[in-house]
Formats: structure tokens, C-alpha cells, sequence
């Protein structure tokens, strides 16, 4: 997508005014707006789901990385074989101490569920320890995107490089935050592994570490990867008008400004009068595009 921004902006990557990781930024940002106007349409289109386990007489747990700052969905109470034994009713946090009894008759679970803050509270607690016992759902906004050279690939997992690492971060920046990169896709773009796609499963801040869904090959060190957006492919032209506008915005030429934002003007109406929402209660996470135009590089 940056070559696209670059073409579009008339800004050669030898003897242009902005940097790469400058375009990456004003790309994410148009990413972000974009991802909020499907949500006016469709609220539920980034909605991803989580496994929790129970702590015997623990009320509280930490909400799922991937949507803690954003909204919860639903949640649903899980038998040992994995199928769905119930929704459960969410109350306010004030209300909790309303639910502190079990009725066992009808449903022998913990049967309401709270938020507070980055928490998730069940009532009653749970009684005993249970693997995977709820699901929950909630929005994961989209990750910024990301364009790197992967570094120490081992078997289903592979190094991000910090956002220093001028050599090797080609793009954008690394979020050091754990498990920021989780459900995210990458695709191999240069090397070895090209045309590879691998998907997130858990990210260490520590380390820089991205363990992956499954095995990295054929990705070896130093292939480029970039991360793909979830923002549909139809309104990629969107991130672009819109990092094109805040080049034209950086230079002297007014006439250049001008068609730049109405390009962008345009851009945003035509996506704006397209989007179709989903069914909202569709469970399903509508897949990421895939092919050339969908990634950063």
C-alpha cells in the first residue's frame, strides 16, 4: 500500500519528502476512521471471541487482550465438550451482590456477568476450577499495520524487530504491548516464504516474540512480512486518498491540497454509501482480503 500512496502522492522512495513509517502512520490512521464507520453500519463486523477458564471461588478475570478496551459482545457458558450450555445475562456492577446465590435446579453455573474496568466478573463465583468454561465475544479493533524483515524464525514462531531496528523495521512501528498482535495476519511478501500467510496466537513484550497458529515454514529469518488489514479491500482506496491528503498537507502547493482533499472527499462519501451491514447476530468474523493490494508494503 505505501508504493500505492507513493505513486498517488507523486513522492519517490528515493527522493521523496516522507518517510515510509510516516506513511504507515497516516495509513493506520485512515484505518482507524474507516473501521469506525462499518462499525455505524455493522457493529459486530470485527467481532472476535475468546476462551476462559475458572478459578474455584475466583469472581474476577482479566478481559481478553484483544477487545478489553473495547466492547463485549456476549458471553456464553461452555459445557466440558465444548458446546454451549447457556448465554449468560449480563448485569451492572452495582447489581452483583443481588445474584449471589446459585440456582442450582436450572442451571448449575455461574449465570451473570458484570465488566469493571479491564475485568470481567462472573456471579455467583465459580465453585470449582474449569478449563475453557466461557466464551466471550467482543470487538477487536484493527491492529496498525506493519512492515518488517522477521527475525529469529523457530518452528511456529518468529521476532518482530523493536521499532528502532531501522534495518529490519521497514515500516510502521512494533506495538510492545503483550498479546497486541493476536488473531493479527501476516503474509510473507519477499523471501523464502512469499505468498505465506500466518496468523497471530500469542505475542510476548518482552521478548518481541509472535508465536503463530502453526509452523512458520516455509518463512525463514529475514523475509519480509507485512501485517494485512481487516478493513475490506473495496475501500483500501480510502487509506490511500487519505495519506495522500496529509503528504499534500506537509507541502506548499495549494492546488495539490485541494485535489487531494477532495479526492479524499469522494473516497469517504462512496465508502460511506456502500457499506452493507452484516447480519448482527452473525457469530462469523468476515474474512481478511488477501491478495496484492491488501498489505502495506
Amino acid at each position: 500500500m505505501i508504493q500505492f500512496v507513493r505513486i498517488e502522492a507523486n513522492q519517490p522512495s528515493t527522493s521523496g519528502e516522507v518517510t515510509d513509517s510516516e506513511i504507515a502512520y497516516y495509513v493506520n490512521r485512515a484505518q482507524s476512521l474507516v473501521a469506525l464507520k462499518i462499525m455505524q453500519s455493522d457493529q459486530k463486523y470485527f467481532e472476535q471471541d475468546e476462551l476462559l477458564s475458572f478459578v474455584a471461588n475466583q469472581e474476577e478475570y482479566d478481559i481478553p487482550r484483544p477487545f478489553r478496551d473495547t466492547r463485549i459482545t456476549n458471553v456464553e457458558r461452555l459445557n466440558t465438550d465444548g458446546t454451549v450450555a447457556g448465554t449468560l445475562t449480563r448485569i451492572r456492577f452495582q447489581q452483583k451482590e443481588s445474584f449471589s446465590t446459585l440456582d442450582a435446579v436450572t442451571f448449575n453455573s455461574p449465570w451473570k456477568w458484570y465488566p469493571r474496568e479491564r475485568k470481567i466478573g462472573f456471579r455467583p463465583k465459580p465453585t470449582a476450577t474449569e478449563s475453557n468454561a466461557i466464551r466471550v465475544y467482543g470487538i477487536q479493533l484493527p491492529h496498525d499495520l506493519l512492515y518488517f524483515k522477521a527475525q529469529s524464525v523457530a518452528g511456529s514462531a518468529l521476532v518482530i524487530p523493536p521499532s528502532s531496528d531501522a534495518t529490519n523495521m521497514l515500516a510502521g512501528r512494533n506495538h510492545i504491548e503483550t498479546d497486541y498482535y493476536k488473531n493479527a495476519e501476516f503474509l510473507c511478501i519477499a523471501g523464502t516464504g512469499i505468498g505465506t500467510v500466518v496468523k497471530g496466537l500469542s505475542y510476548s513484550a518482552v521478548t518481541r516474540t509472535l508465536t503463530l497458529t502453526a509452523a512458520a515454514s516455509p518463512i525463514v529469518t529475514n523475509d519480509s512480512l507485512v501485517l494485512l488489514s481487516k478493513v475490506p479491500e473495496a475501500y483500501h482506496e480510502t487509506l490511500v486518498s487519505y495519506a495522500v491528503l496529509k503528504i499534500a498537507a506537509k507541502g506548499t502547493d495549494g492546488d495539490r491540497y485541494k485535489l487531494a482533499a477532495e479526492d479524499f472527499k469522494n473516497q469517504f462519501q462512496t465508502m460511506s454509501g456502500t457499506i452493507e451491514p452484516r447480519a448482527m447476530d452473525a457469530p462469523d468474523v468476515i474474512p481478511y482480503p488477501g491478495d496484492d493490494d491488501d498489505f502495506l508494503a
